[in-house]
């Protein structure tokens, strides 16, 4: 097997490792749900893989990453102590799977780079697939072709479009006026904007590509995720405002202005597909009236736990209508002591890093954070740690190359 192919076996292997775990739910619509059973099972391929291509010679983490890291797992440890509550140590094992699926991605992309900028490239052909799903499906042309629950009691399913994916709440007995945004092969579209962003800040902080950029950017908008399109235009103004684009944006803004202010609904099925997901939630969270998420439940929680925290059964029972993915609720869950301890390997990206191009990054950072502040998911902490963590940079020179 010459080196071509070999690399091409690692990277399917790759795509399916990531797909088994959250935000990724591609190897869902495969294999169905079996989420951790089959993260561990990849990662396990993963591991092999690896270890035959780099013959055993496994590269190590970041000193002071694995410090804070072993902080975090010593804070689920005391609670389980203090409170008896198994959900510590549930978090603890999984804290444990994770570490090893940074360590054997760091040891790939050490010794063979590009397959960030190939996972990068997955990612474009996935926003320009969701596009055309997007345009085939305003124009009657496109239906699921299977559907996946994905939470036990069948609350939660996932709708196979062939293009993309479609997350539905409530189960699928009225797909009609369940339709939401377009998550890409995600489970969400949050999820979507979020890994876009997190590869957006890999490409400015190691590769430095300007295709990339502006294809991940401006792709990223299909995702109709209002986190991401708040971090997309700041991610504008520090990035790519300046002299020489300057005039371009000072064009297109009352363009697009006089756009929104002009559109009139039932003109055109995609037009009111698009304004009705963008601008009209827009409206929906300004007037509190957007059902994706409870900051008021959640924050009420967080009044009431906001020194220790609460576990998430406790949590649940006694505020239902609370959102998991809210700031809120993580305060709620961690309370104040906890969440600087968690958050410590985040502090210490600020702490570490002094050029202006991670000083603009961290403040995405933090939008990101603010949106989805559970950042021990396995895919948030290989981007952050390959972006912020890693020696690349001064390190390799890195191609777009698909060789």
């Amino acid at each position: 097997m010459n080196l071509i192919k070999k690399e091409n076996v690692i990277y399917i292997v790759g795509l399916l490792f990531c797909g088994s775990f959250y935000p990724a739910f591609w190897t869902s619509i495969l294999v169905g749900q079996m989420t951790m059973l089959l993260h561990v099972f990849f990662l396990l391929l993963w591991t092999i893989t690896i270890a035959i291509y780099c013959k055993g010679h496994f590269k190590s983490l970041n000193h002071l990453f694995n410090k804070l890291y072993l902080v975090v797992c010593f804070y689920y440890l005391l609670r389980f102590i203090f409170t008896f509550d198994t959900d510590n140590l549930v978090s603890l094992l999984r804290l444990a799977i994770f570490y090893c699926d940074i360590y054997v991605t760091n040891t790939l992309l050490v010794v063979k780079p590009n397959m960030m900028t190939k996972f990068i490239y997955f990612h474009i052909i996935m926003l320009f697939l969701t596009i055309i799903g997007l345009i085939l499906f305003t124009m009657g042309m496109l239906s699921p072709l299977g559907i996946i629950e994905i939470s036990s009691l069948g609350e939660e399913c996932l709708l196979n479009f062939g293009f993309y994916f479609v997350k539905l709440h409530g189960g699928a007995t009225d797909l009609v006026d369940s339709f939401a945004r377009p998550a890409g092969y995600y489970d969400e579209p949050g999820s979507l904007g979020l890994m876009i962003l997190l590869l957006l800040l890999y490409n400015k902080v190691i590769l430095k590509n300007k295709i990339i950029e502006i294809l991940l950017l401006v792709g990223g908008f299909v995702s109709m995720s209002m986190a991401y399109i708040a971090a997309a235009f700041l991610y504008i103004g520090l990035f790519l405002i300046n002299k020489k684009y300057i005039s371009v944006f000072l064009f297109l803004i009352p363009i697009v202005m006089f756009t929104i202010s002009s559109y009139k609904e039932g003109k055109n099925d995609f037009a009111d597909f698009v304004y009705d997901k963008t601008v009209g939630r827009s409206e929906k969270i300004r007037s509190g009236d957007d059902q994706s998420r409870n900051y008021a439940a959640s924050f009420e929680a967080f009044k009431e736990n906001w020194l220790f925290g609460e576990s998430v059964s406790v949590l649940d029972r006694k505020y239902p209508q609370s959102t998991h993915e809210t700031i809120w609720y993580f305060l709620a869950q961690n309370g104040i002591l906890g969440s600087i301890i968690l958050f410590s390997p985040l502090w210490f990206i600020v702490y570490r890093h002094k050029k202006l191009v991670y000083k603009k990054s961290i403040l995405i950072l933090l939008i990101i954070i603010l949106q989805r502040p559970d950042y021990f998911q396995p895919l948030y902490l290989i981007m952050l740690y390959s972006t912020f963590y890693s020696k690349k940079e001064s390190k390799y020179r890195f191609s777009t190359s698909l060789k």
